[in-house]
């Protein structure tokens, strides 16, 4: 079973692992997902669109704060 950890800005964010979510858009589908990736200058979170026609995913880039990235994936 999925545990939903947060409903932001109309989607659903699902902790996968300690440095993956996955992002589902109010209809269920999946939209993408939020890598939190470490560096030297902090944790920064690299949003990922997923692109279903495909079956991958594509960066659409990195934020300092986790609402950012959210909202490139809207």
């Amino acid at each position: 079973m999925t545990t939903i950890t947060s409903r932001r800005r109309g989607a659903s964010v699902v902790a996968v692992s300690a440095v993956l979510r996955r992002v589902i858009g109010a209809d269920g589908a999946l939209v993408g997902y939020l890598d939190a990736v470490d560096g030297p200058a902090g944790r920064r979170w690299r949003a990922r669109r997923w692109i279903a026609q495909q079956r991958r995913a594509v960066d659409v880039g990195e934020f300092w704060r986790v609402d950012d990235a959210l909202d490139a994936l809207r």
